[in-house]
């Protein structure tokens, strides 16, 4: 029982931040994030949101990720069988803290959070092209999660 008390008092006085420094924390303030102050730096940090993140020149702001540049294919790919080729399935728009995706109406259909274009069934084709298709489609979907992860 008195170890345990005493691990509990050690947490708490390492993850606990003082009164003047969680006045400090909250002056300096973080823009799209929290404000933390870590047990080893006496200055507040910024703990960004989700599809942000923290800026390199200002310590206090948490800068917006650009997911549509950074990933490609985000909004998927879809066999475009006039010019016989993969192209994206939509266009991605980067929001603050987001993106989403506008579909081709042509080629995909939206999910039901605008975030994946789903590609429409492709028209019948001979046998060998659809093993090929098949396999272009496998390769290529295992390049977009490699590439996500």
């Amino acid at each position: 029982m008195y170890s345990s008390l005493s691990t509990l008092a050690v947490i708490m006085a390492v993850y606990m931040p003082s009164t003047s420094a969680q006045v400090l924390c909250d002056t300096v303030g973080c823009t799209n994030g929290v404000c933390v102050l870590p047990p080893v730096t006496i200055f507040p940090t910024c703990n960004c949101t989700a599809g942000f993140r923290l800026s390199v020149t200002n310590p206090t702001l948490c800068a917006n990720v650009d997911e549509c540049s950074e990933i490609n294919y985000l909004c998927g790919v879809s066999y475009e069988p006039y010019l016989r080729t993969y192209v994206d399935s939509g266009r991605c728009v980067d929001n603050a803290g987001s993106y989403s995706c506008q579909c081709n109406p042509n080629l995909s259909l939206p999910s039901f959070d605008n975030k994946t274009c789903f590609p429409l069934p492709v028209p019948q084709q001979q046998p060998q092209q659809q093993q090929q298709q098949q396999l272009l489609q496998r390769l290529l979907n295992q390049l977009l999660l490699s590439e996500l992860l």
